[in-house]
């Protein structure tokens, strides 16, 4: 049995209309390519033309959020939902189309910290390797607003999602890597976050250095003003019980040191064993 018996009541045509308008998107001109009467297609135009798209249904979701008597849970179901959409590259640029945004971005500081966990999650899904989102959020502050709220968060959860956030933000982006290491002292920042209580945390801020540090070695000459980061680094090899931290670690480590006499030396005096020191 063919796929077309399961479907003989519509007939070939109809069945060739559904499948080629499933997106909604239909015309009375379209009726013309088929072999049918138009009053066949009367009800099934009035359907499809009622289907929402997705962009539709992530616009419905933003404007509950502006809902003044939505609930805290209301606002994480319509939040979750919103994580899910922009996960697609282009319904997150849409996000701009539907101005959507500014929805988010203030709900940065919502007392409820799962509603800024969802909110951290929803900007770091929107800004990952994404220009056009990227400097969309910075217009909107974004970049200072994470430096703030992350060094006050006292839900560890929810700042790891806001550390996340703040590395998408600059992701594989040189003028805004560049604009948060040298207006927001970026460099320093981070290397607060190193000894985070969150191995997750943890990691992402010693990895968010190391792409730092990678995309401009100059960055290398603010490191080593200070023994601060050095230092740090000398601690997580010690105690991280994460081997994926300590291998980052030691890569961080070998790209601050290498061929810098001065640097393994103040690393040994540090603490650094010397036998790994001497092999980095």
């Amino acid at each position: 049995m063919c796929l077309a018996d399961n479907f003989s009541g519509l007939g070939l045509g109809l069945l060739k209309f559904c499948l080629e308008h499933s997106d909604g998107n239909v015309t009375s001109t379209d009726q013309s390519q088929y072999q049918r009467n138009q009053e066949d297609y009367k009800w099934l135009m009035e359907a499809l033309n009622n289907l929402e798209s997705d962009t539709q249904k992530m616009k419905k979701l933003i404007d509950k959020l502006n809902d003044g008597n939505l609930s805290t849970q209301e606002k994480i179901y319509a939040l979750e939902g919103i994580q899910y959409f922009v996960e697609d590259l282009d319904l997150a640029n849409d996000m701009i189309k539907v101005n959507g945004l500014t929805t988010i971005v203030n709900l940065l500081n919502h007392e409820d910290p799962k509603i800024r966990f969802w909110t951290a999650w929803i900007i770091a899904s929107l800004s990952q390797n994404n220009p056009n989102t990227q400097m969309a959020l910075v217009h909107l502050d974004v970049l200072n607003l994470l430096c703030n709220i992350i060094q006050t968060e006292t839900d560890e959860n929810t700042k790891d999602k806001q550390l996340y956030a703040l590395s998408s933000l600059t992701s594989n982006n040189q003028t805004l890597m560049d604009l948060f290491v040298d207006s927001h002292n970026g460099l320093p920042y981070l290397t607060s976050l190193v000894l985070s209580n969150s191995p997750s945390s943890q990691f992402k801020a010693i990895w968010f250095i190391y792409k730092l540090l990678s995309f401009r070695p100059s960055n290398l000459n603010i490191i080593k003003k200070d023994t601060s980061l050095l230092s740090n680094l000398i601690k997580v090899l010690s105690t991280s019980e994460k081997l994926e931290t300590r291998e980052r670690t030691i890569q961080l480590l070998q790209l601050i040191i290498k061929d810098d006499p001065v640097a393994k030396q103040t690393s040994i005096s540090l603490g650094l064993d010397k036998t790994i020191a001497e092999r980095l």
